[in-house]
């Protein structure tokens, strides 16, 4: 697996997290 790969998925699912609940840090979401 590529980096740049990881780091889109990363940028995804933070994004998601960030939509889904946002006002809230990124604390938690290390799984």
């Amino acid at each position: 697996m590529h980096p740049q790969r990881i780091s889109s998925d990363m940028r995804a699912l933070l994004q998601a997290c960030m939509s889904l609940r946002p006002g809230r840090p990124k604390a938690g979401s290390g799984a």
